[in-house]
């Protein structure tokens, strides 16, 4: 993977370094409990095995531009790396809805518009995912909520309550669900 994307490349640590200086895990990892468990319970799960292919790490709504309902543009090209199609799939998947550039709008995607990412997304690919390649790829999406939820709790350690559109909200809400649609069907 490319250099600006160190927080994808994880070794023995439950996450690389954060992708901002704003983020520090060991500094707030009090209350963070839950969402660390979430995490190693995801990565367990992966099972990134298919060949790497070049892809948009940071790939999301703000980074799109659109003209007649079809997408014209893409932005944030320094995000390129080469993962699994899976991974790809459960990276996008977690942040798809989010702009951060817009003011009263949802960012963070609900439980079912992830599920209904996927769907579209083999749709597309004219193939329904394995039941190994879609463990992988949700797997990926819930370690990368905890890690969107790791980085609200460093800025905020001692918030427990937090609001729907955040990422400590869709993981605790609806986590489990996720996990365990990563070993269904």
């Amino acid at each position: 993977m490319l250099a600006c994307l160190k927080h994808f490349q994880r070794d023995e640590s439950l996450y690389a370094q954060p992708h901002s200086k704003l983020f520090d895990f060991q500094k707030t990892a009090d209350g963070a409990e839950w969402i660390d468990a979430f995490a190693e319970r995801a990565r367990q799960a992966e099972a990134q095995e298919d060949k790497p292919v070049l892809g948009h790490a940071d790939w999301r709504v703000e980074h799109l531009r659109f003209q007649d309902g079809r997408i014209v543009a893409t932005y944030d090209w320094d995000s390129l790396a080469f993962c699994p199609e899976t991974e790809w799939v459960g990276i996008s998947a977690h942040g798809f809805t989010a702009d951060w550039t817009l003011e009263g709008v949802r960012r963070i995607p609900t439980a079912d518009d992830i599920r209904a990412y996927v769907a579209d997304y083999e749709d597309a690919r004219g193939q329904s995912f394995s039941k190994r390649e879609r463990r992988s790829l949700f797997a990926t999406c819930v370690y990368c909520i905890a890690y969107g939820a790791r980085c609200e709790h460093s800025l905020h350690p001692e918030k427990v309550e937090w609001q729907e559109n955040s990422w400590p909200y869709l993981l605790r809400k609806e986590g489990e669900a996720l996990l365990r649609e990563s070993i269904s069907k």
